[in-house]
């Protein structure tokens, strides 16, 4: 259990103001388009150019977070994220509008980066985050994130009418602001040092122990499966609101609905508590594996999208599918942060992770489009997913164990002792 203000609950508060933020962008387009006089072919930028803006200024971020400090760069970015937020809150044409959101995009991209180095930083000082990366911190950061999604999809269009899209625009600010109040490393970004002596505090290192003998090369098969089981969860979060409240679900009880909505959030947690278990015992990569497995079962179980399901049916399909990304997602982000720096890692994990949550919606909404906007045309929009956990597999089922070297956890001090890392 994270305490309050721990850099892993930070992360977690980071990780869903940003998600919400750019999931609720998609369902106040509307709004914006009769309240700023703008067609669909202008507005769409409102959350692409975010989007890609985000993409882009990830390096950079890296880059910034390393100079800077943790500390320095969380601040900067929340602040930042804020002020920019009210600007758009109250932009007066589309043209500050999207000016502004490509502003926040690179205070999102610092902040974007900041959740993989504070997730494993909380989980630095166990065993279990030394040696798998900080899968615990990091499958609470990627649950976060795909939670925020969720709910700024599902909830955000209940929320356009009472609140209005400007005041939507500002629901991420107070959750980042939250994350300030934690305690976070006050060093830089850089490699942990291999001993208590060689830390400047005469601590232990405040970032789990990196594998330098291990290539960064060896980050690419992981680089590839974090992209494209990023664009199976961005394929789930946006069109499943459209399957829940356009279909048959809508003509049940509220509490039918309502359980359905909840499926796949309660199963993506559990899934993720297992998966941190699991790869404290059989490694990463297998439990990877093993959830991309399961979210490729619940999406073949889902793809037929019978009008006779009832609420109840769908709310087990949508479980299975969230089981399985909670699985993943805390272990395919410690393949990559199990090697080399952690600013350079993170960058390189939320490059991978962003361009996925960019090109699943493109997609999902090319083929929806090919479909007419049908209901059916859902499931042809889903079927990506499936192809997307298949390329997951095959990048990683060649990427065996690579020999590392760490610190002995025996005594402090201890030198270093090759061993075989389960990455």
């Amino acid at each position: 259990m994270s305490r309050p203000r721990s850099p892993v609950v930070a992360a977690g508060l980071i990780a869903f103001a940003l998600t919400l933020n750019l999931s609720a962008g998609n369902v106040i387009l509307p709004a914006v388009e009769h309240d700023l006089g703008v067609t669909p072919a202008v507005s769409r930028w409102v959350v692409l150019g975010h989007a890609l803006a985000i993409v882009v200024f990830v390096p950079v971020a890296g880059r910034f977070l390393r100079r800077a400090g943790v500390r320095r760069a969380m601040v900067w970015g929340s602040a930042g994220f804020g002020a920019v937020s009210v600007v758009c809150a109250l932009a007066p044409g589309i043209g500050v509008l999207l000016a502004g959101r490509l502003v926040l995009a690179a205070f999102a991209a610092l902040l974007t980066v900041l959740t993989a180095v504070l997730a494993v930083a909380g989980a630095g000082g166990k065993a279990g985050g030394r040696r798998a990366g900080g899968v615990g911190g990091l499958s609470v950061a990627a649950v976060c994130a795909t939670l925020g999604g969720f709910v700024g999809a599902a909830a955000g269009g209940g929320l356009v009418s009472p609140l209005g899209w400007r005041a939507l625009l500002l629901l991420p600010v107070p959750l980042c602001l939250l994350a300030l109040t934690a305690r976070t490393p006050g060093a830089r970004a850089e490699a942990p040092a291999t001993s208590p002596a060689a830390s400047p505090t005469g601590s232990s290192a405040v970032f789990p122990a990196a594998s330098p003998a291990a290539s960064p090369a060896a980050r690419v098969p992981a680089l590839l499966a974090v992209t494209v089981l990023a664009a199976l969860d961005a394929l789930v979060i946006v069109l499943c609101p459209f399957f829940l409240f356009q279909g048959q679900t809508m003509q049940s009880g509220l509490p039918l609905v309502g359980l359905t909505v909840i499926g796949l959030p309660a199963a993506l947690v559990a899934g993720a508590a297992t998966g941190t278990r699991l790869t404290a015992r059989i490694g990463p990569r297998a439990v990877t594996l093993a959830g991309a497995a399961l979210a490729a079962a619940g999406l073949a179980l889902l793809l037929p999208l019978s009008p006779a399901w009832s609420a109840s049916e769908v709310a087990l399909r949508l479980a299975v599918v969230g089981a399985g990304m909670g699985l993943y997602a805390g272990p395919v982000h410690s393949l990559i942060m199990a090697v080399g720096a952690p600013e350079r890692a993170a960058s390189h994990l939320q490059f991978a992770r962003g361009l996925g949550y960019v090109l699943g919606p493109a997609l999902a909404a090319t083929l929806w489009a090919a479909e007419g906007f049908a209901r059916a045309g859902v499931g042809t929009a889903l079927l990506p997913g499936l192809g997307a956990a298949a390329v997951a597999a095959l990048a990683l089922i060649p990427f065996r164990s690579m020999t590392t070297r760490r610190p002995s956890l025996q005594r402090p001090g201890a030198p270093w002792t090759p061993t075989r890392s389960r990455v």
